[in-house]
């Protein structure tokens, strides 16, 4: 009841200011030496918070909670599913439905769209049937990799459950034309010029060979072959050493401490790390100020991190081909 007394414009107020004051603590924390992995969790539950909200706001608004809450399932997706929530990250969510949209959810659906963009999120927005979801990411492997890492925010465990489960039980014929497009990132020559190189003396931490693309390809690849296994699996199970799992762990963490500093100082999503960011870097990292000297021990940090990601994509298509053996 304490909804019906607020306007729509008081929410959006409301939720502009959590926002902007979440944001600014956890930019404090990253500014006093917080790793990138811990910020980029704080900023997906800040995330999380909102988007549980305005759903919330908007159900009492357009429909019978209870019901609506039973025919809908609100998900996060991409890397916002993933938990890795940048600082200028897309806000990716679909809003998901059984078989049939009722006048509920269409008009939970046109409250939700812009309320997001009044809030000043960049979003990327979706309603879909399960049947729908499953038909798009058969057929594209970006639409698959997209939903494959899906995070159920609010309403029915069993949409989502259905989803999850379809998705699991595609074919092989389904799934040999994405793990190609996705085994594309072992092969440079496959990807864009600028891309190829990496010791790219201005590099795109996430496109370039070595950046956080490749970190995705090979956990895309390992969940089509083996499933849904964390690094800690794969540790546990023996495909990684304790050394390389070590590795791995704080290269990722330090590309994600990169990146983060580079949208909070940009205000955008920002991934090129060209002369002038990395002159930033050096010095908000603490490398001893703008100097040739600090730049240069900066760059061969993030070189010797970008070979362990490059590594760690390598060690998932050897596990996919075993796996590709074992089957024949």
């Amino acid at each position: 009841p304490a909804f019906g007394r607020i306007s729509r414009e008081d929410c959006v107020e409301a939720a502009r200011g959590f926002v902007a004051q979440q944001w600014q603590a956890v930019r404090q924390k990253h500014a006093a030496g917080e790793s990138g992995s811990n910020v980029l969790r704080r900023l997906t539950e800040a995330a999380d918070t909102v988007v549980r909200g305005v759903v919330e706001f908007g159900m009492y608004h357009t429909g019978d909670r209870e019901k609506l809450l039973n025919s809908v399932a609100m998900c996060a997706l991409g890397g916002y599913g993933r938990c890795e929530m940048s600082p200028r990250s897309d806000l990716d969510v679909c809003l998901l439905y059984d078989r049939r949209i009722s006048h509920e959810i269409k008009a939970l659906n046109g409250y939700l769209l812009p309320f997001l963009w009044d809030m000043g999120f960049k979003t990327g927005y979706t309603v879909q049937s399960v049947s729908e979801a499953v038909k798009l990411a058969r057929n594209n492997p970006e639409t698959y990799t997209t939903y494959a890492q899906a995070r159920l925010l609010l309403g029915s465990n069993k949409l989502f459950a259905r989803l999850r489960m379809q998705l699991r039980g595609l074919k092989a014929r389904d799934l040999n034309p994405i793990l190609r497009h996705i085994r594309k990132r072992e092969m440079p020559e496959e990807l864009p010029p600028q891309h190829r190189d990496l010791y790219n003396i201005e590099p795109d931490i996430k496109e370039n060979v070595g950046g956080l693309r490749d970190f995705h390809a090979a956990q895309w690849m390992i969940m089509i072959t083996h499933g849904p296994l964390s690094l800690d699996d794969l540790q546990r199970l023996g495909h990684l050493s304790a050394d390389e799992y070590l590795g791995l762990v704080e290269a990722l963490d330090f590309i994600w401490r990169i990146r983060n500093e580079m949208h909070f100082h940009t205000g955008k999503a920002e991934n090129h790390l060209d002369f002038a960011m990395q002159r930033h870097i050096a010095g908000a990292l603490g490398y001893g100020g703008e100097t040739h000297e600090a730049i240069d021990r900066l760059m061969q940090d993030y070189y010797s991190a970008a070979q362990r990601i490059r590594h760690f994509l390598m060690l998932a298509a050897r596990l996919c081909d075993q796996q590709i053996a074992a089957r024949l």
